[in-house]
């Protein structure tokens, strides 16, 4: 009978098992945390870089600009006075609270997309 029902067997491969069970588990941790901090360097990189980009961009469009215009300043004001329509722009949506409800619909959607390409 002793045979039959080996107690300490039992443990033992209890405990490996939730041993196992736990390494996996944090194994799985580590893969989502590193997925996760490539995914923030990423889109930090691509972020400093299309700031860069813009940047760039808008004092040459200054710059030709004033050209066109012969005026020191003229071309920088117009460029300036562009952001200053899109920034009043977004801060009516934010008000409005459609930036707010597009934003959680776009990430609940790459949420749900993550999740598909997961399984």
């Amino acid at each position: 009978m002793a045979k039959i029902f080996n107690v300490e067997r039992l443990l033992e491969t209890v405990s490996e098992y939730v041993k196992v069970k736990f390494d996996l588990l944090k194994v799985d941790l580590i893969e989502r945390i590193s997925g996760l901090a490539a995914l923030i360097i990423t889109f930090v990189t691509v972020f400093m870089l299309g700031l860069f980009l813009l940047g760039f961009a808008s004092l040459t469009l200054g710059s030709f600009l004033n050209e066109m215009l012969v005026s020191a300043y003229l071309g920088y004001l117009i460029v300036t006075a562009f952001y200053v329509l899109l920034l009043s722009i977004v801060i009516l949506f934010l008000k409005s609270g459609r930036l707010q409800s597009f934003l959680e619909k776009l990430v609940a959607e790459s949420m749900e997309t993550s999740a598909d390409n997961d399984e």
